[in-house]
């Protein structure tokens, strides 16, 4: 082998070595507080509620937030009310798309997204 891949080896393995012995403690892991109460939370949280009462919920597919015909508007104290739809398959296998709406609450305390006035 030429000496100058020699050297370029054997220094590349002096950098790998000292950058995993430095002996320095790991960052700080732990994560940051997240706020389960948005927007985004409560459109993903919409879509299981409807998922729950179709007939085919695997052929579900639903549109971005930033979708035309999505609102998701922010009514204080972590409730949200949702309007969006959802393209699926009916029980004889014809996509349609099917437009709902639902009033959403996050409950902190419970940590749990709850749903009442769906209409679809």
């Amino acid at each position: 082998m030429d000496a100058r891949v020699i050297a370029i080896m054997v220094v590349a393995g002096l950098g790998a070595v000292a950058f995993f012995t430095t002996g320095q403690e790991p960052a700080e892991t732990a994560a940051p507080i997240v706020d389960d109460c948005d927007r985004i939370r409560a459109f993903v949280a919409s879509q299981t509620f409807v998922k729950r009462e179709m007939k085919v919920p695997a052929t579900a597919e639903f549109p971005y937030i930033s979708s035309e015909g999505v609102s998701v508007t922010e009514l204080g104290d972590c409730r949200f009310t949702v309007k969006a739809y959802v393209d699926a398959e009916n029980s004889f296998g014809a996509k349609l798309r099917t437009p709902y709406s639902m009033d959403i609450r996050f409950n902190r305390a419970d940590e749990i997204w709850s749903a009442s006035n769906i209409t679809h």
